[in-house]
């Protein structure tokens, strides 16, 4: 029980690789949402809270959670759950924040989850092959990573080229007060 408790909990959540936290943090707050919505509808919260705690569980206890995909897609069937509690959550920030604040924040989780999806792509899932041949998907993943490569490198070298540039025009054009 020690074992399940400490390892088959903790993975689903903190995992680099496929974990809540990274991936689905916006699931971490519908799901403290639910909290707020029981407070105005406590059967239908407590309802809630149960399924959702038990379907993690369920999830938890599956040897092959993170197996091949983004994410978990277990969650996918708590989702019509957590909707309640996403919606509580943006009628709690709208009493306290402006709308243009909450599109900020909707905004931030969106572009979190592309910019996920696409670290997924890149750096956790391997090419694509069929048969010996690499897939058009995975050369683009390679061009991708190598068009990466050439901009970050490129950009330090100039970086570095300009700040030594200005650093020396800097020191001869400065003139001495005595």
């Amino acid at each position: 029980m020690e074992n399940f408790l400490s390892i088959a909990l903790y993975n689903p959540i903190f995992d680099t690789k496929q974990g809540v936290i990274f991936y689905m943090p916006i699931l971490l707050i519908a799901f403290l949402g639910l909290f707020l919505y029981r407070k105005r509808f406590k059967l239908f919260g407590n309802i809630f809270i149960t399924i959702f705690l038990l379907n993690f569980l369920l999830i938890s206890s599956y040897d092959a959670w993170n197996a091949a995909g983004y994410t978990i897609r277990y969650f996918v069937s708590s989702l019509p759950i957590l909707v309640f509690g996403l919606a509580e959550v943006v009628l709690y920030l709208r009493k306290k924040f402006t709308y243009q604040f909450i599109y900020l924040v909707s905004g931030s989780f969106i572009a979190h989850q592309f910019l996920a999806i696409a670290a997924f792509k890149l750096f956790w899932q391997d090419p694509t092959y069929v048969g010996a041949q690499l897939s058009r998907s995975g050369q683009f993943k390679i061009f991708i990573l190598q068009t990466l490569e050439q901009v970050f490198s490129s950009f330090l070298i100039n970086y570095f080229h300009f700040q030594n540039a200005s650093s020396a025009t800097t020191k001869s054009t400065t003139p001495i007060i005595l």
